[in-house]
């Protein structure tokens, strides 16, 4: 007699497991103290505009733009770091592949969740800092309706850029439950931190390649260079704060870039939590 029991789909396993890493995510006492701490980052770029002798518009925006980019990486980094490993050390994820849960889907139902919580994050920031926009000068709705082509190109890199801040942060995010599957906590921070730290020098790295004698090093930096994610293209600093526009072929290549860089990341998480708990 076959059993009237309904399987779940995966999306459905995928958005419960997701749903319940939110609120787990959302008791952590870290997600508030980054929060803080970016807020007060947030609220310290008034008073570094005001000892700018010129253009302290220019520092509210290098300022704010930091600021989201720091609290997104940092919260990807810490929270994506320990959560596997804190539900293999509390035997949470034995517990729910005992029952109709894949470990891809376990993993991919993690990553929703934090994902949810790192958009929560970026868009008060991101509110905050517009606001902070606003107060000086710079009103994004004056530039969208009634600026010229120049203000409205300088306007739409800050916009691209914000949301490059939450793609970075996601990126991190996924490299930190990749590294968290074969390796503590502390290591995982350590690991991630120096990905994103040489990610974010990858023209530097391929300067230093080409100037090295050793013909190895000319050849293992480049490898390097192109294993590593390049956090350089969702970095867009300069370009925001010399209101300098941007090309769409850029904009969509950096948008392809780090989807597939989340999906070869998670694809591979899932292979190696396979092989670690198989």
């Amino acid at each position: 007699m076959r059993s009237s029991v309904k399987m779940p789909s995966a999306i459905q396993v995928i958005s419960a497991i997701g749903k319940v890493t939110f609120f787990e995510i959302m008791r952590d006492r870290v997600l508030y103290n980054i929060l803080l701490c970016s807020v007060l980052l947030l609220s310290a770029e008034w008073v570094a505009s005001q000892l700018a002798a010129i253009h302290p518009e220019r520092v509210v925006l290098d300022f704010g733009l930091s600021s989201i980019s720091i609290s997104g990486v940092a919260m990807g980094l810490l929270i994506g770091a320990g959560l596997l490993s804190r539900d293999m050390r509390n035997r949470t994820f034995h517990m729910a592949i005992c029952r109709p849960i894949t470990k891809t889907q376990f993993i991919l139902g993690k990553f929703t969740g934090i994902s949810c919580v790192l958009f929560l994050n970026w868009f008060i920031l991101s509110f905050i800092y517009l606001i902070l926009l606003s107060a000086f000068g710079l009103d994004g709705i004056t530039y969208l309706i009634g600026a010229d082509a120049q203000g409205i190109s300088a306007y739409s890199t800050l916009f691209i850029a914000i949301g490059f801040c939450f793609m970075q942060s996601l990126l991190v995010a996924s490299w930190s439950i990749l590294i968290s599957t074969f390796s503590t906590t502390s290591v995982s921070v350590v690991l991630v931190l120096g990905i994103y730290l040489v990610g974010s020098n990858i023209s530097q790295l391929k300067l230093v390649a080409a100037r090295l004698e050793s013909p190895l090093g000319r050849q293992f930096l480049p490898v390097i260079a192109t294993l590593l994610p390049n956090f350089e293209y969702f970095q867009l600093g300069t370009k925001v704060t010399y209101g300098l526009p941007l090309a769409t072929a850029y904009v969509l290549q950096t948008i392809f870039y780090g989807g597939l860089m989340l999906c070869l990341t998670l694809m591979l998480a899932g292979i190696l939590v396979r092989n670690r708990e198989g």
